[in-house]
């Protein structure tokens, strides 16, 4: 509601109040003898209106942080009850899982489930539910002008679907990475005594230099990847504008649309853009949770000696 209230507010800045050839009867304020303090009287109580409903705003998010948030019981429960397996394992099942695979999923895995996996959701339906008031405003304004609202979906969609796969063989060789590195860590934290017994200490760092080297094309890779797709929706909405903002002047030009709707229309265009790339980044983020969801699942479901 709030989103709208602001659509509006700008079109009758724009249209009412700052167009000197719009009757004054169309004016909230106008008790004034002098037309001008009547405009001016009533752009201030614009911005008044602009202003008084984020101290609601202000305080519903800060109950939303305090008392609605629930991520913390979640991510205890799930550390509790991975740490309460772990002590039950048998033999094979602790050799399956190494004590650098139990610190990351306690310190990485399990925050990010909560958080990318579960929480996240909740920014999803608010997205969805702007993308919608958003999209209300267009349709009934400028239906011609809707058409972002089948382009971003789409292109995003079929963005998704052909790089799915190679995302996820991404995350899944970071992941062994990071364990790969964690490992090196502990290894070498073990033995240190032996290490330095046999004066090997320039041997283990060369070696694990040559790990982290190895490392660097996959890091590299997955940077690529990360920055074409951090491409696709601003460039969707620069389209989106540039295309309204040529077409669509013509109409302004003939009188046929309205100053005020035509800047709002262009403002809207930039805003569904951000909603979308909320979406789209919250979308991602699912789909980095898999992979760590996949192993904690493995982790809660190894035999235990109970």
């Amino acid at each position: 509601f709030y989103y709208l209230l602001t659509i509006w507010l700008k079109i009758y800045l724009v249209d009412t109040v700052l167009n000197t050839k719009s009757p004054q009867d169309h004016l909230w304020i106008r008790w004034n003898p002098s037309e001008k303090d009547n405009r001016k009287m009533t752009a201030l109580l614009l911005g008044a209106i602009y202003i008084a409903p984020n101290f609601i705003l202000t305080g519903a998010d800060y109950f939303e942080m305090r008392v609605l948030e629930m991520g913390f019981n979640i991510r205890r429960h799930l550390r509790v009850n991975l740490f309460r397996k772990y002590l039950n394992y048998t033999a094979e099942s602790r050799r399956e899982v190494p004590i650098q695979d139990l610190k990351t999923s306690m310190m990485e895995d399990i925050p990010d489930i909560v958080s990318n996996g579960y929480v996240i959701l909740f920014e999803l339906w608010r997205s969805f539910g702007k993308i919608f008031w958003v999209c209300a405003f267009l349709l009934k304004k400028h239906p011609d002008s809707a058409f972002p609202m089948l382009f971003y979906p789409t292109l995003m969609g079929a963005w998704l679907a052909c790089r799915h796969r190679k995302r996820m063989s991404l995350l899944a060789a970071q992941g062994n990475a990071e364990s790969e590195t964690q490992g090196w860590l502990i290894h070498a934290s073990n033995g240190q005594q032996l290490i330095a017994d046999y004066k090997q200490q320039g041997f283990v760092v060369r070696k694990f230099e040559e790990v982290l080297v190895k490392q660097r094309q996959l890091a590299m890779a997955i940077k690529s990847f990360e920055f074409f797709n951090e491409l696709l929706v601003p460039w969707i909405t620069i389209l989106a504008v540039g295309i309204y903002m040529g077409f669509f002047a013509s109409q302004v030009l003939d009188d046929k649309l309205r100053l005020g709707s035509y800047l709002a229309t262009m403002s809207v265009y930039k805003d569904l853009g951000d909603r979308f790339e909320g979406v789209y980044s919250c979308w991602s983020s699912l789909s980095e949770s898999i992979e760590p969801l996949v192993g904690l699942t493995i982790q809660l479901n190894l035999a235990t000696e109970l």
